[in-house]
């Protein structure tokens, strides 16, 4: 038993002997780095059939809050079937599933957000360009990708360019691409040729389209470079549907539908058919898309704005003058007008740079009508859109039956009594 004592002694004291950190010390919150990737960037007749990337410190295996699996972290372009990585604590190899093809130029796009065990996170994007060939190949294809319908960009949309040159679909090269914080993307390091392009919404962060994502197409020929916009919106095979039937004023009203409406289709009277609840007939005047009736509103607004202020400024630069001769008048010294401060150095002022915008106008869903006679309040009325399209021209017949709001009845409450205006209360005795 004595003997069994000593020999765990001397192993703990063995234990203690060894080096390492001190206990306590200031927490660990760097990110982790990247030391080195096999092969390296530009390398070409690369032969290896995986990726190495070795960093300072452990990686984190499993998803942690807000992190995805390590695969979700790799982009390969061409896109040779799914990433695979095996982890390796402080290294990663990382290969498709279908190997490299030879004579072929790779990108490899290490995405923000790896983290280490003690959850920093690594906010930096990394590329790795190689080929299984003798040269790296330069042709690019560039642009932003847009919400269409919403007008805006698409931050972290996908982008894919199919090559139409391989004889098999299966066979066919497909270069991938992942849009930045503005919704601007570049599939670099390409082939010439003819491809499919295909740009969509990438809702689940898996970078395979799906059937309800929003998506755009289109047929291209790459030689060195070339510049595409990506308008990506529903292809749903649904004509569009009324969904309300609102009213503006006792002249018009406002049609939604439930999608958008193709961009192409003329907007005319003769797609829509007023009646009364007695099938009696109601004629509109004018149909005009509601986005035309919106600007011009704005317009209007915008037009009154500026003439109240040049009116006001009219008025101010008035009574200026007018003080400025008073005190001349007074031998006093007029008021100074004081002038704005001068920016600082490194003082942070607005950004003047627009947002990015489609180079078409958006898509819209809603129609302004005008009618001939004021509608009636309390009055039911059916409304018929006739074969108005979709964003891929299927049309669709719609009716939506609505009443009009009854008008609003006047204050009956009599106002509360006041006094005569030269009455003066008596003083109490």
């Amino acid at each position: 038993m004595r003997r069994l004592i000593s020999a765990c002694a001397l192993c703990v004291a063995a234990a203690c002997a060894q080096p390492g950190a001190p206990p306590g010390g200031p927490p660990d919150a760097a990110a982790p780095v990247l030391l080195s990737t096999s092969p390296d960037t530009n390398a070409i007749g690369v032969t290896a059939d995986r990726i190495d990337f070795r960093f300072d410190e452990i990686i984190r295996e499993g998803p942690a809050s807000g992190q995805g699996s390590l695969p979700s972290f790799f982009v390969i372009s061409p896109r040779e079937g799914e990433v695979e990585v095996s982890w390796r604590r402080s290294r990663l190899e990382v290969k498709p599933d279908n190997g490299f093809r030879p004579g072929v130029t790779y990108t490899v796009t290490l995405l923000p957000g790896l983290t280490d065990l003690r959850g920093n996170r690594d906010s930096a994007q990394r590329t790795l360009v190689f080929s299984t060939g003798p040269a790296i190949d330069t042709s690019v294809l560039t642009g932003a990708i847009f919400d269409w319908v919403a007008g805006r960009p698409v931050p972290r949309g996908v982008v894919e360019a199919i090559s139409l040159a391989d004889t098999a679909a299966r066979d066919s090269l497909i270069y991938f691409a992942v849009a930045d914080s503005t919704g601007r993307y570049a599939v670099r390091h390409m082939r010439p040729g003819r491809y499919l392009m295909r740009g969509f919404i990438d809702q689940n962060r898996d970078f395979r389209h799906d059937r309800r994502e929003l998506f755009d197409t289109a047929t291209v020929t790459l030689a060195d470079s070339l510049a595409r916009e990506i308008l990506a919106f529903s292809h749903d095979s649904a004509g569009p549907t009324i969904n309300t039937v609102s009213v503006l004023d006792s002249l018009h009203l406002r049609v939604e539908f439930d999608r958008a409406i193709d961009p192409g289709q003329e907007i005319t009277t003769e797609l829509f058919v007023l009646q009364r609840a007695d099938s009696a007939p109601v004629v509109i005047l004018r149909a005009d898309p509601g986005p035309v009736v919106e600007q011009r509103t704005a317009d209007s607004l915008r037009a009154i704005a500026a003439r109240d202020s040049m009116a006001r400024a009219a008025s101010l630069d008035s009574a200026r003058r007018a003080d400025s001769l008073q005190a001349a008048a007074a031998g006093r010294r007029p008021p100074s007008v004081r002038a704005p401060a001068p920016t600082r150095p490194g003082q942070a002022t607005a950004d003047s740079t627009p947002p990015l915008r489609p180079s078409r106008p958006s898509p819209f869903n809603a129609v302004v009508l005008r009618v001939g006679v004021p509608l009636v309040p309390e009055q039911s009325y059916r409304l018929t859109a006739d074969s108005v399209r979709n964003m891929i021209r299927v049309p669709r017949t719609s009716t939506r039956e609505f009443t009009i709001p009854a008008r609003a009845a006047p204050d009956s409450t009599p106002p509360p009594p006041t006094a005569p205006p030269d009455t003066v209360p008596s003083r109490p005795r």
